[in-house]
């Protein structure tokens, strides 16, 4: 018996060997790799992408003045027309025989064309830098108008025209620099006497070469 308990281990232990053996032979590698995870240090992680910012939308251009569209009123006969003055208007005042005209500059005159305002306005008309405001009656420098500034409550600068067969007065006495008349050329007169013509000799009235016969005193 004991020759042959001595055969088996012989056995197991080259068999043990080999195992071994063949173990350290194996060029493949029988284990996952190791994986390394990536090293996350604070403040180290990417920007995020940030958007595009808008363009910037352009100021848009200051509102043009313009220079019309009144507010009108009556009683009787008496019309009443109120003009909005914005910052940086001028105005002069024309009173003539078919109303009163208003040349406007610092402003665009909004062009318009209204009949009968009131009872003292017969015609409103706008464009090309004036305003007309026709009245049924003539106006003078004093007679048939008043015009008047005003500043509102609310910090606006008015101007109010009044138009009437009795009124007068004309421009307050501060817009009195602002009133223009028309003038009219001064005709040289003419005179109607007729000069009679300076009394020359007969000879020196007749063409060269032609001479006086003398008179036939056996005649007379």
């Amino acid at each position: 018996m004991k020759p042959h308990t001595i055969f088996l281990s012989s056995v197991l232990w080259c068999g043990v060997a080999g195992c071994w053996a063949g173990a350290q032979a194996d060029p493949f590698q029988r284990t996952a790799p190791a994986q390394s995870l990536p090293n996350l240090r604070p403040g180290t992680s990417p920007a995020p992408a940030t958007a595009p910012r808008p363009a910037a939308t352009p100021a848009s251009a200051p509102a043009e003045a313009t220079f019309g569209t009144p507010r009108t009123s009556s009683d009787g006969s008496q019309t009443r027309v109120v003009f909005d003055l914005t910052p940086g208007v001028s105005y002069t005042l024309n009173p003539t025989f078919g109303g009163l005209r208003l040349d406007v500059k610092g402003a665009r005159v909004m062009p318009a064309v209204t009949t009968r305002l009131g009872a003292s306005v017969s015609e409103y008309r706008a464009g090309n830098g004036s305003v007309t405001l026709f009245t049924p009656f003539p106006l003078s420098l004093t007679d048939g108008w008043r015009a008047s500034e005003a500043t509102l409550a609310s910090g606006s600068r008015v101007l109010i025209l009044e138009f009437g067969p009795t009124l007068s007065g004309g421009a307050s006495a501060s817009l009195k620099a602002l009133v223009r008349t028309a003038t009219t050329p001064t005709v040289p007169s003419l005179s109607l006497t007729a000069t009679p013509p300076v009394p020359r000799a007969l000879a020196a009235q007749l063409p060269p070469g032609d001479t006086v016969a003398p008179a036939n005193r056996a005649a007379l």
